[in-house]
């Protein structure tokens, strides 16, 4: 592979090890540059008043949460991984569809982590993540930031709508057709929801 990681000697054996026990949505490795540079692929979470946002930092500890596997490398619990509805195909931004499936997996209850004993080289450049607020975001937002939780089920309240026009940049009606399109999914998952992403965020221990 020209761009992706490629995998250390050694490492067949441990990896068939996870595989046989791993209970985890998905196993991320530790990533490393071509000149064995350990790169801040763990991702934290974060809010700043009201914007969700996230941090890489460098992983050292073994075992530690991260909201989505960098670059899309990791071991997937195949089942857990369908469950969960896999990777949203209409998010065409790569950083925003990752992001979707990480956060969706811990807003349901279920763990991506990274294991150091895995280690993965870059044989080029990694890629660069484009966190823009373009399309791909209002979908990711819809389905990750705006559901509320009452008791045990999420909904999104038809009273949001207004605040996500005016921040949607869309026409009326576009605007309304997509809200309407997340309230139906948020509603047929609604049960799935253990919590929300701000419950997430101060939940999240770093390490």
């Amino acid at each position: 592979m020209e761009r992706h990681a490629h995998r250390s000697a050694g490492m067949s054996q441990h990896i068939q090890d996870i595989l046989r026990t791993n209970t985890h949505m998905c196993i991320a490795p530790q990533l490393c540059s071509s000149h064995s540079t350990v790169l801040p692929t763990q991702i934290v979470p974060a809010l700043r008043k009201s914007d969700f946002f996230t941090q890489p930092t460098e992983c050292t500890t073994n075992h530690t949460p991260t909201i989505y596997p960098y670059d899309f490398v990791g071991i997937y619990h195949r089942d857990r991984f369908i469950q969960c509805g896999g990777f949203d195909f209409t998010i065409a931004n790569a950083y925003w569809q990752n992001l979707d499936f990480g956060l969706r997996s811990y807003l349901w209850g279920e763990c991506i982590e990274v294991n150091t004993q895995i280690r993965l080289f870059y044989e080029a450049l990694p890629p660069q993540e484009d966190a823009s607020a373009d399309g791909s975001y209002r979908i990711f937002y819809l389905k990750n930031l705006a559901p509320l939780l009452e008791k045990d089920r999420a909904f999104i309240s038809g009273t949001q709508f207004f605040s996500f026009f005016r921040n949607s940049g869309l026409h009326l009606i576009e605007a309304y057709r997509l809200f309407r399109d997340a309230q139906k999914w948020v509603a047929v998952n609604r049960y799935r929801f253990k919590k929300t992403a701000a419950r997430l965020v101060s939940e999240w221990e770093p390490r």
